[in-house]
């Protein structure tokens, strides 16, 4: 995936620009997603660094960069640095760009962009640079093969027989729709293979499959084998 540089960027966005000027936000067709920002508030009234003014947009930003995380699930931690600390001015950064970040944000296709827009409607706020790439494509799930398992949110708990049997009745409820769901289908499981290609009958089949390896599942809950805490042991 192609990305544009942070460098880069910012020679591009303030050609022939005034820095004081208050900022618009930057837009690329060919690279519309946001990978990183950086912004500050200055100028506000009284002294242009510790203006009240700067502080209080300082403030609201944080606060709308933590929701945006929070909502969005990005790991990678924003930058706030203000006056009292040392800095030139009230700053916040966000990169997930893979150059600064070691999360999986930039992967997973997060979007900075609606908050790095929103951001910059704050009376002070001044853009300080930034990083775009190109947009995630993403596939058509209609189309797509099933997902990707993923890895178990409940690792180093207690394991609750009632709850993952209830889970394995649910998915069993859910394989009896989909047979179901077949047999309203013109080539039913009653179909064999041939040289039409596919197999109808395998899918039944399969889904049959599926069934019996969650009643050995539920058989090994109900003898205690999956008793204690959960341990995945991937080392």
């Amino acid at each position: 995936m192609s990305y544009k540089s942070l460098v880069q960027v910012i020679k591009e966005h303030n050609v022939g620009k005034d820095l004081s000027e208050k900022f618009s936000p930057y837009n690329d067709k060919q690279y519309p997603r946001c990978v990183d920002f950086y912004i500050q508030f200055r100028g506000g009234k009284g002294d242009r660094i510790t203006s009240p003014e700067n502080k209080k947009d300082f403030e609201k930003a944080t606060k709308m960069i933590d929701a945006y995380c929070r909502t969005n699930k990005i790991k990678q931690k924003p930058v706030y640095s203000t006056p009292e600390e040392g800095s030139s001015a009230y700053k916040v950064g966000l990169m997930i760009d893979k150059t600064y970040s070691k999360t999986d944000d930039y992967d997973k296709g997060v979007d900075l962009q609606p908050l790095y827009v929103a951001l910059s409607k704050l009376k002070t706020a001044e853009d300080h640079g930034g990083g775009w790439s190109q947009a995630v494509v993403k596939e058509d799930l209609d189309e797509g093969l099933i997902p990707m398992y993923k890895k178990t949110k409940f690792e180093g708990k207690e394991f609750d027989r009632k709850k993952e049997i209830k889970s394995c009745k649910d998915m069993i409820k859910a394989i009896h729709k989909v047979a179901k769901m077949q047999d309203s289908m013109q080539y039913t499981a009653e179909t064999g293979g041939g040289l039409k290609g596919g197999n109808p009958n395998k899918v039944w089949e399969n889904l049959r499959d599926a069934e019996r390896a969650l009643y050995d599942y539920m058989g090994g809950i109900e003898r205690g084998h999956y008793d204690g805490v959960i341990d995945m042991d991937r080392d």
